[in-house]
């Protein structure tokens, strides 16, 4: 049976549960003996909804709520340089709404992260304070077994390039996922109603904190798709970061699954990458354009919101100058960025219909449209014309976008420098391994 695999290869052993731990409490005593301060495990470890081979320990610093805000970060950074300090690990600083300290103890990916403690009830301080209610529900709500599903559940995401709520992948969260297994019990159940009843907007509440939501919500939540209310936080959605596409692709790859069920779809396995395939496949397109840019020393969390951006008014312009795309999207290393459209057609008619005033408008409105135009004519109730095209070929309005005002145009500022430095070309000018395996996903030849 399918899932008596997935859970032979995903469900973690007692020896690795132990491991990790004794490594856990090692820096827990470190911590409240050099510190007095109290530490906690967090994340799926402490609930044990850990996919096998996942080495991630989350260690709260828990303060009291009296304590100021620049103690807390102050404090909280001096407390992770020393534990990294102390176990020979390596460290640096990320940043949410506190900075925390991250890095590598022996085999273990660590995070020493400062929280106030604060009861269920009481009001938050910062979106982490939350985690240790979070940790209690998941404990205190699943089952040894559904939990088991949860871990079936993140593999099958993993599987399908779905895990994660950070802004990079925008979707779904372990506690996303264990809140979908409290309320469906199992996968399989999940993945029923999912293909079944799930719409273009769907509402769960496990704990029936709102018969409706009310007005307040609605607006808060309008713009998304998935709507999950924390169970420990009736005014939050914990599916907010979950993209309208991944939301739609999940449901069809929930579908896949019910029609061959398979542990292939559980695997994150790299596609075989066919040099040929793509070549025929962009030829067949017309070929692709890539804007080849270096990427900024700026964190993940800034740098992909910003892409996305600067994608999608660059896409929105294209299709505005009669360049339909068949798609687009982008890659993201430690050193560059670079976008692919993928348009229809390279070049245009230099001519275009032109739709002007209805005859219903005044008599100003008509005469100032003649006037202007030599060919006028009516179509349906609307005056018509050919004008020229502002632009017949796609390399030629993007040389001048790119040379234009990028701040008026609406390029993010992080971006307004690569970009302007960019080079524009052809899809198989780069031809490393992981580009190469991009545009095998990204054509949809894997």
């Amino acid at each position: 049976m399918v899932t008596d695999e997935v859970l032979e290869r995903y469900w973690p052993t007692e020896t690795e549960v132990q491991q990790a731990h004794q490594q856990f409490e090692q820096i827990q005593t470190y911590i409240e003996n050099e510190f007095d301060r109290e530490a906690r495990l967090m994340g799926s470890l402490a609930k044990r909804t850990f996919i096998a081979g996942d080495k991630d320990l989350d260690i709260f610093v828990l303060f009291p709520t009296d304590i100021d805000d620049a103690t807390l970060k102050d404090e909280g950074l001096d407390i992770g340089t020393a534990v990294f300090d102390a176990f020979d690990g390596k460290a640096h600083i990320e940043y949410a709404e506190h900075p925390y300290t991250k890095g590598q103890i022996d085999d273990f990916e660590v995070e020493i992260v400062p929280a106030y403690r604060i009861e269920e009830g009481e009001p938050i301080q910062s979106s982490v304070d939350r985690t240790p209610l979070h940790t209690n529900w998941v404990n205190e709500t699943l089952s040894a077994d559904e939990k088991q599903e949860v871990v079936k559940l993140k593999a099958f995401l993993k599987g399908q390039g779905l895990y994660g709520s950070s802004l990079r992948r925008h979707g779904f969260s372990g506690y996303l996922c264990e809140i979908l297994i409290a309320h469906y019990g199992t996968m399989e159940a999940l993945f029923e109603d999912a293909v079944q009843n799930w719409g273009q907007r769907t509402m769960i509440d496990v704990q029936s904190h709102h018969e409706t939501l009310p007005d307040r919500l609605e607006q808060r939540f309008e713009n998304d798709a998935l709507i999950v209310i924390d169970p420990v936080d009736p005014d939050r959605n914990v599916a907010a970061v979950l993209s309208d596409e991944n939301y739609a692709r999940f449901i069809y790859r929930a579908w896949q699954y019910q029609q061959d069920p398979s542990v292939g779809m559980f695997e994150t396995t790299d596609p075989v990458i066919d040099t040929d395939a793509i070549r025929e496949e962009l030829h067949a397109r017309n070929d692709a354009v890539v804007i080849d840019m270096e990427r900024p020393d700026v964190v993940d969390d800034i740098i992909y919101p910003q892409t996305r951006k600067l994608l999608d008014r660059l896409t929105d312009e294209l299709e505005r100058h009669g360049f339909a795309l068949f798609d687009h999207g982008f890659k993201i290393t430690d050193t560059y960025i670079r976008l692919i459209v993928d348009p229809q057609v390279e070049t245009l008619p230099d001519r275009i219909k032109h739709t002007g005033p209805t005859v219903f408008h005044n008599s100003e409105h008509l005469e100032n449209f003649t006037q202007k135009y030599d060919q006028v004519w009516v179509e349906d109730d609307h005056l018509t014309t050919i004008v020229d095209r502002d632009y017949t070929d796609i390399m030629t309005f993007l040389t001048d976008w790119q040379n234009g005002d990028l701040q008026q145009q609406g390029v993010p500022n992080h971006l307004q420098e690569p970009f302007a430095d960019a080079s524009i070309g052809t899809v198989l000018e780069h031809d490393e391994d992981s580009w190469l395996r991009f545009l095998m996903r990204f054509l949809h030849l894997r």
